[in-house]
């Protein structure tokens, strides 16, 4: 990612949102790579570490994957998400707004 993408990302709208394969936090225009953002390596790596749980929660093939459930893992796992999505905000500041979708 270059600098301007960055600096594009950065001011603009991010979405907390897991894909298979892919780190989860997404501009308007795809994926931003999480290592081109100015996040401490904990939030990184719990951000990735949080996708990696939906894959396994989901289970491999995003077309055999059964339907997200209320049981208590993507209970647990969906309120990380949200301190996931709070922790990116803070990280990055007033001039990036953070949501959460899932």
């Amino acid at each position: 990612m270059s600098d301007d993408a960055i600096d594009n990302a950065i001011a603009s709208v991010l979405r907390v949102s897991p894909d298979w394969s892919a780190d989860p936090v997404w501009d308007p225009t795809g994926m931003v790579d999480l290592d081109g953002l100015p996040i401490t390596e904990a939030l990184r790596s719990d951000l990735r570490g949080w996708a990696m749980t939906w894959e396994q929660l989901s289970g491999w093939s995003p077309v055999e994957s059964p339907v997200a459930d209320d049981g208590p893992a993507w209970q647990k796992w969906r309120r990380h998400g949200q301190h996931l999505a709070n922790w990116l905000q803070r990280e990055l500041g007033e001039g990036t707004r953070v949501e959460y979708w899932l």
